[in-house]
C-alpha cells in the first residue's frame, strides 16, 4: 500500500460559514407565537360589578385587537412590525446564509420596540384600571404571548448579528 497523505479540507470562510439557522428558527418562532397572541386572544380585562338598586350589574371589559379602531391599529402595527421580523428570520434560514445586516438589524429593532410597545400598553392599562378599583383585572395571551414572542424574536436577532459580525458576513 502506498502512503497517500490525506489532506484536511480547508476551513471554511466567513463568507462560507452556515449562518446560525437555529437561531433564526427561534425567531421565526417568536415572531410567529407574537403574532398569534396579539391578532388571536385579548390584550387583557377586567371586571366589575355595579349595583343598581337591588340587582347588581356584572360587566366585563376586554382589551383586544377587535375592541375599537385605535386597538386595532396599535395591534395590526405591532402584529406587522413582527411579521417583517418573521420573513427576515424565514429569508436566512431558506438561503442558507446570512442577511444583510440592515436587515438583521431592522428585525431587531422592530421586534424590541413591538415588545417594548406591548409592555408600555400593559403599564398604562395597570395605571388606568386601578383608580377605577374594579373588581378584578388581568393581562391575558395577547400580552404574555406577544411580548415572550417579540422578546425572544428581538434577543436571537441580536445574537444573530453578534455571530455575524464575528464571522465577518452579513456585511451591508
Amino acid at each position: 500500500m502506498a502512503d497517500q497523505e490525506t489532506e484536511a479540507p480547508a476551513p471554511k470562510t466567513a463568507q462560507e460559514s452556515d449562518p446560525p439557522t437555529t437561531m433564526f428558527a427561534i425567531a421565526l418562532i417568536g415572531s410567529v407565537v407574537g403574532i398569534i397572541s396579539v391578532v388571536a386572544f385579548d390584550f387583557g380585562g377586567w371586571y366589575e360589578r355595579i349595583a343598581f338598586g337591588i340587582t347588581p350589574i356584572q360587566r366585563w371589559h376586554y382589551i383586544g385587537i377587535f375592541e375599537n379602531p385605535i386597538q386595532f391599529i396599535v395591534f395590526a402595527a405591532i402584529a406587522v412590525a413582527l411579521g417583517y421580523s418573521g420573513y427576515v428570520s424565514f429569508t436566512a434560514i431558506r438561503s442558507k446564509s446570512y442577511p444583510k445586516d440592515r436587515l438583521m438589524r431592522n428585525g431587531l429593532l422592530l421586534s424590541a420596540v413591538s415588545a417594548a410597545v406591548l409592555l408600555v400598553i400593559a403599564i398604562i392599562f395597570a395605571a388606568a384600571t386601578l383608580p377605577d378599583e374594579p373588581e378584578d383585572w388581568w393581562l391575558d395571551t395577547g400580552f404574555y404571548g406577544g411580548f415572550i414572542g417579540a422578546g425572544v424574536s428581538a434577543a436571537m436577532f441580536w445574537l444573530a448579528r453578534r455571530s455575524a459580525k464575528s464571522a465577518g458576513s452579513g456585511a451591508s
